[in-house]
C-alpha cells in the first residue's frame, strides 16, 4: 500500500465509524425501528478500515484474505502495539455474522461495546499513523 491509500483507507475507517455514531443517534428519527445491527456493521467496517490503514503504515500491505482472521494475524505485526490493536479488532470481527447475516438483533449492551472497540481502534489512527 502505498502512503495515500494508507491515509485513503484511515479516512475511510473514520467515515465507517461517523456513519455508526450518526445511525445510533439518529436512527430512530430515520425511521429504522431497530439500529443496532446497522451500527455494529458500520463499527466493525471501521475497525476492518484501520487495521487496513495500520498495517499499511507499518508493514506495506493489508490482508488481502476474505478471511478476517488472516487480517487480525498480519494486524499482530504491525508496529509496537499490532497486538493490542489486533485483540481488539478480533472482538469487532467475531460479530462480523451476527450483525450483517443473522436474523437476531445484537443486544444494545453488545452493540454500545462493538461502538467503543470500534472508537478505540480508529482513535489509535492518528497515534500510529501519526498523521
Amino acid at each position: 500500500m502505498s502512503k495515500s491509500d494508507v491515509k485513503k483507507r484511515a479516512q475511510m475507517a473514520k467515515d465507517w465509524l461517523a456513519q455508526a455514531n450518526l445511525v445510533d443517534q439518529l436512527g430512530g428519527d430515520a425511521g429504522i425501528a431497530q439500529s443496532g445491527n446497522q451500527v455494529a456493521s458500520s463499527a466493525i467496517h471501521a475497525g476492518i478500515a484501520a487495521a487496513d490503514a495500520i498495517c499499511g503504515h507499518y508493514l506495506g500491505v493489508r490482508s488481502s484474505s476474505g478471511d478476517h482472521a488472516a487480517a487480525a494475524t498480519l494486524l499482530e505485526t504491525a508496529g509496537p502495539r499490532g497486538k493490542a490493536l489486533a485483540k481488539e479488532f478480533k472482538r469487532l470481527i467475531a460479530e462480523k455474522t451476527n450483525s450483517e447475516y443473522s436474523p437476531t438483533y445484537l443486544s444494545e449492551t453488545k452493540v454500545k461495546s462493538l461502538l467503543r472497540v470500534a472508537t478505540s481502534l480508529v482513535g489509535s489512527l492518528d497515534v500510529e499513523l501519526r498523521v
